[in-house]
């Protein structure tokens, strides 16, 4: 087995029908927010899954462990929240 390179880390978080980047956009858009991942951010939650070693499994836990806290908050402050 080898490593996927972070390229391929991306891609596993963007580009399925049912891809994890596309599960926190429909979630934050029931509280009529729009949340975008910028190219930095896929690329350091990628970052950090290859530093674990944890490679396609450990990029959920990585990004609920990311987006916990914008989750609750969010609603509360929506004005502030929208485009992130």
């Amino acid at each position: 087995m080898h490593e996927l390179d972070e390229q391929t880390l991306i891609d596993i978080l963007t580009k399925p029908k049912n891809a994890l980047t596309k599960q926190y956009q429909k979630l934050f858009e029931m509280d009529n927010v729009k949340l975008r991942f910028t190219k930095g951010s896929l690329s350091a939650i990628a970052q950090e899954a290859q530093k674990h070693k944890s490679g396609a499994r450990g990029l959920r836990a990585i990004l609920e462990q990311a987006m916990l806290d914008v989750m609750f908050e969010c609603p509360r402050r929506r004005p502030r929240c929208r485009g992130w």
